[in-house]
């Protein structure tokens, strides 16, 4: 058996299967050590610093005393509507439409990342045939996690074990003869075989890779998807979002030269620097994992690629502060810890609660480039193998939704919350409730061409509008029209989590005004601080007079700024 076949033999060449869901299995023979360095805001809890295992099952996320009585997101889902689960399919989420909302919204996040930092986004299918699963080494290592498919033809007189064990018996021997990429390709061409959902990208993504001609000139390329994947979970090891069969992930792959690899890698740190920043986790921490006992490839390429990682890590803004206040380095190194096909560099995020995940992962891959055959032309026109960065931010999308819902304690920020502005009428007049109607078709957008907001709304030169209504995106807003006192309608609006509360009466239709309420008192001085910056908008006690044409703008420079303002900006 030749040296790659046995590496392969005993770990995934998937970086994410490991930090998201299912531990990799571990190849070094030797104990390995994690050697910790202090950041500038760490404590000495040891749940919170001794978030880094080198054991296989080590779980993703640790807690402490104080996270004991942290939300739990599957009663923040239920009680808010945004998913459920049925029996007939477990471990893969259902979400409504207000969860949809946030997946949705959480997704375009990282689009526009996607395009401010030179990603192109790809859409690859759910279902290869096996043969695909054989040249990654999937099939052989991680088969058992996988969901295995048979083409429907009628008899049904081949089950899955028997198809497998024909198709094992072609490739094993013609590997044997050192040819099976070879027979895999002849399997390609059989249509009675048996397929997999895949658990992960990276392998569609080299097929795409290794149909284009490329030359050195179109690296780095960059390919990001959000196709759904499948992982066959045991029954009893699902929980909520956080650990499911069918999930999406923020999943990217960089095709670079090794002297890429630096830049791609502090390009992607910077990219997690800003999401998590905006997501406001109140630190995070980096873990660089090297080279284990057994490895793929050249020691010198082992030793380059850690070299390039240890100095992007050193550069971090934080780490650059941290060091020169003598305060030591803000990350720590797994030795030995690394993925036998490249090292790694794990991001951990601590929550409001005060509780620690494993979420995005940066990695290296030297091996499937080669098992795939990749290359590209050099400027002398010889060819060469590209490496690959396997990068998540978010890492499971449906994971950081959990972490996020615990994170906010179930109160939305308002840029990402489902449940955005409730127009509450005073009375159910008719002439009121068709005026709190027109609200919200002026905030949802469906009322593109009213005339009311066509034309600037106030004449301060040094007050401009956020941003151009072509521009804006549609607000997730209703009405109440319930018949409930007042007071009541408020009350209710601000238990279902919906950010603001816009009241209207008689008096402000016929000025043309709404009343704006802050549901929660942390974010009332924040909104009142903002909304000076707009001289036209009155002050009714905690509520604030606004004219209905200047509403959209007001609540776009309430929103984040990160995404209404710089981001969409730059997008």
């Amino acid at each position: 058996m030749s040296r790659l076949a046995s590496l392969a033999r005993h770990a995934a060449p998937c970086p994410t299967l490991r930090t998201l869901h299912r531990p990799a299995i571990a190849l070094a023979t030797r104990p390995t050590t994690t050697r910790h360095f202090a950041a500038a805001d760490r404590t000495t809890n040891p749940a919170t610093t001794s978030t880094k295992s080198t054991k296989p099952n080590a779980p993703a996320t640790t807690t402490n005393a104080a996270a004991t009585a942290a939300p739990d997101h599957r009663a923040i889902g239920h009680a808010q509507q945004l998913f459920t689960f049925h029996a007939l399919s477990p471990g893969s989420a259902f979400f409504l439409p207000h969860g949809t909302h946030i997946v949705h919204t959480l997704m375009d996040l990282m689009r526009r990342q996607y395009r401010r930092f030179g990603y192109r986004e790809v859409i690859t299918p759910l279902l290869y045939k096996r043969a695909l699963w054989q040249v990654s080494g999937h099939w052989e290592n991680y088969k058992d996690d996988m969901f295995a498919v048979l083409p429907g033809n009628g008899d049904h007189q081949h089950d899955v074990h028997a198809a497998g064990a024909a198709e094992d018996a072609v490739a094993t021997e013609d590997r044997h003869d050192g040819c099976a990429h070879h027979a895999h390709a002849a399997l390609a061409g059989d249509e009675s075989g048996l397929y997999g959902l895949k658990p992960m990208n990276c392998p569609g993504h080299c097929l795409l890779f290794k149909n284009t001609r490329v030359s050195h000139k179109d690296l780095p390329m960059r390919l990001a998807d959000f196709s759904p994947l499948h992982r066959n979970e045991a029954s009893g090891a699902l929980s909520g979002l956080t650990r499911v069969r069918r999930f999406h992930q923020d999943d990217a792959h960089i095709f670079c030269t090794r002297d890429q690899i630096a830049a791609e890698i502090a390009s992607a740190l910077r990219m997690v620097d800003e999401v998590y920043a905006l997501f406001g986790f109140p630190a995070w921490e980096y873990t660089l994992a090297t080279r284990p006992d057994a490895f793929l490839g050249e020691a010198q390429d082992w030793d380059h690629a850690e070299a390039a990682l240890r100095d992007v890590l050193d550069n971090l803004p934080a780490n650059k502060a941290a060091m020169e206040a003598g305060k030591g380095r803000v990350w720590q190194e797994a030795e030995g810890d690394g993925a036998f096909y490249g090292p790694k560099i794990d991001v951990r995020v601590k929550d409001a609660s005060g509780r620690s995940h494993q979420t995005a992962t940066i990695q290296l891959d030297f091996q499937l480039p080669r098992r795939f055959e990749l290359t590209y032309e050099r400027a002398d026109n010889s060819v060469d193998t590209p490496v690959i960065v396997h990068r998540a931010v978010l890492g499971s999308v449906e994971r950081m939704f959990a972490i996020l819902a615990e994170h906010y304690h179930g109160k939305w920020p308002f840029w990402l919350s489902p449940r955005q502005v409730m127009v509450v009428p005073v009375h159910e007049g008719a002439e009121l409730v068709a005026y709190a109607n027109k609200v919200k078709r002026i905030l949802a957008m469906q009322d593109y061409l009213d005339t009311t907001v066509s034309t600037p709304w106030h004449a301060d030169p040094h007050v401009a509008s956020s941003t151009s209504r072509s521009r804006r995106s549609p607000l997730a807003v209703d009405v109440d029209v319930s018949g409930h006192t007042l007071n009541r309608k408020i009350r209710q609006a601000q238990q279902n989590a919906w950010n603001y509360v816009v009241v209207v009466g008689d008096r402000e239709m016929a000025e043309g005004k709404v009343n704006l309420r802050a549901s929660w008192e942390n974010q009332r001085e924040a909104t009142f601080a903002r909304l000076e910056l707009f001289p036209a908008v009155g002050r009714a006690g905690a509520e604030r007079a606004i004219p209905l044409a200047a509403l959209p703008d007001v609540l776009e420079m309430l929103g984040e700024p990160f995404v209404e303002a710089a981001l969409r900006g730059q997008a």
